[in-house]
This record gives structure tokens, C-alpha cells and sequence, in this order.
């Protein structure tokens, strides 16, 4: 009987040493965070333990996404301007890169457009949920930073036919996607539920990763978060931000996507906005994503 190769993949992943996970005090921190009426103190003094941290966090609030005119030359400011209700989803997607980094190790693969387009997709559904009123606690935000994680999970299996795949690609001007999948005989939506099961990452980001370009399948209930992470990776496509599809030419027709159906069921007005106003209102989440990428890859 021939091998099941999800299942070889997920044996693969398992006795993996680097699996991603968070670090027992990134665990703490965001512990701290999520309780809504921790000290800044007692947070502040919990993020300088990591010195690394605490230096991404006052570059970040240095960058040009928040504007300011003085420099920011302490981690008290920096949360301050960054601000507390941010905190939490920045620091998670710090580390998500972190451990994700460490996870594939020497890949010899360049994955900054990977980290740019997942970036812009964490910011954008961030300010569609501030849009729309969804109260989604920074869900959004590390399921857009985590949606393509597939990725990830095949780099791992064989780096080799990884590179093969994106040289085909570009020789064909085809989608990075279908050789991945033609390669492995898994695909990129099985590869990162895999990869996200054996890493015990939450049921809602799981659910992301399985239907974020289906979210009419994903549990009632957390349709409305799939949705917007669904629509904030169709406009981070549409901003210029595409991990290697070649060049295969790529139409979306937003008021026919299921996320834009969803989520205007539920909040009407949306079918009111201008989608270029849009487009142009969400180059400063674009330029924030691409700080926050700059500054989660360097030290």
C-alpha cells in the first residue's frame, strides 16, 4: 500500500525538535495582556527580560507607521505609542516569525515576500475588524500572519522540491501553489492544518488556515473572523503584496468574493464603501506591516 503522504508529513512534523511554539515567556506576556488590568509597569518590566523583544518593540514605534517626531528611546514610550491594545498582537506576531524562522532553519529560500504578504494581510484584517466593529481580540491579526503556513510545513518536508516548485513557477509564469501540491501530493491548505494540529495553535486559527479562501466552510460562529482575514488576503493580493505566483495573471472581483458577502450580510453598510477609498486608506496598515516585518526579522 503506497504512503499516505499527509500522514508522512505529519510524522515528519512531530518529531520535529524546533516545532513551532511560543516560549514559556512569551506565554507569560501575553498572559499579562490578555488580563486587560495588568500594571504597564508590570508588563514593561516582563518584556525587558527579553531584551530582543524589547528592542523590536521601541524600532517598531520608531517606523514611519506611527508617525512619530521624536525619537522613542524607551520601552515605557514604546508601548505607550504602539499602545497596549496592540501590544498583545504585535508581540504574538514577533514571535510567530521567531519560532517559525527557527523552525525551518537553513532553507536557502529568500522569505521576504512570504513574511511581507502574511504582514499585510495581519494589518489589514486588524483595521477591517476596527472598521466593522468586530470585537476580535487580535485574532485577526496573528490568523493573517498565519493563514499560508502550508508554506512552511512543505519547506520543512523537502527543501528541494520547495525551490523546485518556485523555479517552475517563474519559468511558466504558473501558481507557486499548484506545483507544491503536484510535488508532495498534499496541499497547501492540508500542509498548514497539519502543521498548525501538531503545533496546538488555537481552534480559530486553525479554522483560518482551512478556509480562508473558502470561509462559507468554515463553524458559524467564527465565520465572521475567517471572513475578514479571507478579505484582508484578497486586498493584500490586490496592494501588491503576492508570495511567488509567478506571474499568472489574477483577476478579483471583491463584491463577488464569499468573505465580502458574509461579512456585508452582517454589517450592511459595507456595500456603501468606496473600494478604491479603500484600497488607498489602507496603505498606512501596509506600510505598518512592512515595518513590523523589517523589524521581527532583524535583532
Amino acid at each position: 500500500m503506497m504512503a499516505d503522504p499527509t500522514e508522512n508529513l505529519r510524522k515528519l512534523l512531530q518529531n520535529d525538535p524546533n516545532l513551532p511554539t511560543f516560549p514559556d515567556h512569551i506565554r507569560k506576556i501575553l498572559a499579562l495582556l490578555a488580563q486587560g488590568d495588568t500594571p504597564l509597569n508590570d508588563i514593561g518590566r516582563e518584556i525587558e527580560k527579553d531584551p530582543v523583544l524589547a528592542l523590536r518593540l521601541v524600532r517598531l514605534s520608531n517606523s514611519a507607521a506611527y508617525g512619530q517626531t521624536r525619537e522613542v528611546n524607551s520601552l515605557a514610550r514604546a508601548l505607550a505609542v504602539v499602545g497596549l491594545g496592540q501590544v498583545k498582537t504585535v508581540v504574538a506576531g514577533f514571535a510567530s516569525v521567531d519560532v517559525c524562522e527557527r523552525f525551518l532553519g537553513d532553507s536557502r529560500f529568500d522569505w521576504r515576500e512570504f513574511w511581507a504578504h502574511c504582514g499585510a494581510a495581519a494589518f489589514i484584517a486588524r483595521s477591517l475588524a476596527e472598521r466593522l466593529d468586530l470585537r476580535l481580540e487580535g485574532a485577526e491579526f496573528l490568523g493573517g500572519l498565519l493563514h499560508d503556513i502550508g508554506y512552511l510545513a512543505l519547506a520543512k518536508a523537502d527543501a528541494k522540491r520547495f525551490r523546485e516548485a518556485a523555479d517552475e513557477a517563474v519559468e511558466r509564469h504558473g501558481f507557486f501553489a499548484d506545483g507544491l501540491s503536484r510535488r508532495f501530493g498534499v496541499d497547501l491548505v492540508t500542509a498548514g492544518d497539519v502543521l498548525a494540529e501538531v503545533s496546538q495553535l488555537a481552534n480559530e486559527t486553525r479554522q483560518i488556515i482551512l478556509h480562508v479562501h473558502d470561509p462559507n466552510g468554515a463553524p458559524e460562529d467564527l465565520r465572521p473572523l475567517v471572513s475578514v482575514v479571507s478579505l484582508a488576503n484578497e486586498f493584500a493580493h490586490l496592494s501588491g503584496f503576492t508570495f511567488f505566483r509567478g506571474s499568472a495573471e489574477v483577476e478579483i472581483v471583491v463584491h463577488k468574493l464569499p468573505s465580502w458577502r458574509i461579512l456585508t450580510a452582517l454589517r450592511p453598510e459595507m456595500g456603501g464603501w468606496d473600494l478604491t477609498r479603500l484600497l488607498f486608506d489602507l496603505e498606512r496598515e501596509q506600510a505598518a506591516s512592512q515595518d513590523f516585518v523589517r523589524v521581527s526579522r532583524s535583532t
